[in-house]
């Protein structure tokens, strides 16, 4: 096979499936801190709970609650309306800690480990990864003038 010198517009074919392994891990150490660390579904529970005021309870900046959020809603884990969250039965019967079929416990194994703990610092920090000179954005994405970390 023979790649172009310069990169094409459009690939032949979707990388999707590389980044969703790639950065599986992510999703992994998010729900670990959700379900461990900030006990989101906790304080959801069976109510409906405004995001705004759950990000604040929470002591979070506005970046990394829009990434656990995202994370968590794309997972089906969560369910925002109009502001609104809401726990989905799938997080009812598996991530509340006193349904009979919580795996909380489980998830709650890995919340020590060091790219868990490594993960909550960057979200409670609201530090891009790899940011050493306290840029507080970019992480993979490019934006003109400011380096990816």
């Amino acid at each position: 096979m023979v790649f172009p010198k310069f990169p094409l517009t459009v690939p032949p074919t979707d990388p999707a499936k590389v980044f969703e392994m790639f950065r599986g891990n992510f999703a992994t150490e998010i729900l670990t801190i959700a379900v461990h660390e900030l006990k989101i579904f906790e304080q959801i529970g069976i109510n409906i709970i405004n995001s705004e005021e759950l990000r604040k309870r929470l002591g979070l900046a506005r970046r990394p609650w829009v990434v656990i959020t995202t994370i968590l809603k794309a997972f089906g884990f969560l369910e925002e309306l109009e502001g609104n969250l809401s726990l989905p039965e799938l997080a009812k019967n598996h991530l509340l800690e006193k349904s009979p079929f919580s795996v909380s416990s489980y998830i709650g194994l890995a919340a020590q480990s060091p790219a868990v703990q490594s993960m909550l610092e960057k979200i409670k920090s609201n530090k891009a990864a790899e940011s050493d000179h306290g840029d507080k954005g970019a992480a993979f994405i490019f934006h003109e003038g400011i380096e990816s970390a």
